[in-house]
């Protein structure tokens, strides 16, 4: 399993967003962001584009323009974001563990490495915006 820092930032970000965007509040300017996360603003605008497409924030063009959570933080996990800015959770060979073929008698391997995809994303997926909001993950073993 490897998170990018694409990833990191992007958890960052949507967390900043989830904090900030309250009824009425204007939209998160990037440069907000990118201080309150601690993120490179060039960098943070790509990662916002992706996110965007996806779904998980929606942007406002113009002068009082910005960024908003798209969904409740409830429902965004963290490993929803890993997913959209890097891929599948665990890769093999910077492919889906599901897309590697082995030898006769060897296909155990990707049995482990898909397990243990299986048990990275549980653990992502079980942690939320609004539970990171709250001031931690809940308490899991992989």
């Amino acid at each position: 399993m490897r998170i990018s820092a694409k990833a990191d930032y992007a958890v960052r970000a949507l967390l900043v967003l989830a904090r900030l965007s309250v009824p009425d509040a204007p939209p998160v300017t990037v440069d907000r962001m990118a201080r309150e996360g601690d993120i490179p603003p060039r960098f943070l605008e790509g990662i916002l584009a992706e996110v965007r497409r996806a779904g998980l924030v929606d942007s406002k063009r113009g002068a009082d323009g910005g960024y908003r959570i798209a969904r409740d933080p409830a429902d965004i996990g963290v490993a929803e974001i890993v997913r959209v800015i890097d891929g599948p959770i665990i890769q093999v060979a910077g492919r889906d563990p599901n897309d590697v073929a082995y030898p006769p008698g060897l296909a155990a391997i990707g049995d482990v490495w898909r397990a243990a995809g299986d048990a990275a994303g549980h653990a992502m997926e079980a942690v939320t915006l609004d539970d990171l909001l709250s001031g931690g993950a809940p308490d899991f073993q992989i």
